[in-house]
């Protein structure tokens, strides 16, 4: 494995590990508040883009690092809706 390799595995692994407090957090507290809907929407919408991206170059990595972080993020979007307070269910 060359050393860009590693890095750009190691880079993914803490880019997709760093949506797990949020989700926890969610999940815990139940309360979204402090989370921004449009946020999240421009992650989701960026990873999803560069998945296409990732397969067309053949990058493994890059397409399993958007496709994890686009499902991740995509869950936690759905956890802030969920637990916004006010909107009806």
């Amino acid at each position: 494995m060359l050393i860009d390799e590693l890095l750009m595995a190691i880079g993914a692994i803490i880019i997709v590990v760093s949506w797990l407090p949020q989700m926890i957090k969610l999940l815990r507290t139940k309360s979204s508040k402090d989370i921004s809907i449009p946020f999240l929407a421009i992650i989701i919408t960026g990873t999803v883009l560069l998945i296409p991206h990732s397969i067309i170059i053949n990058d493994i990595y890059f397409t399993l690092l958007n496709s994890c972080a686009a499902s991740i993020a995509f869950i936690v979007l759905l956890l802030a809706t969920k637990y916004r307070k006010g909107v009806k269910k």
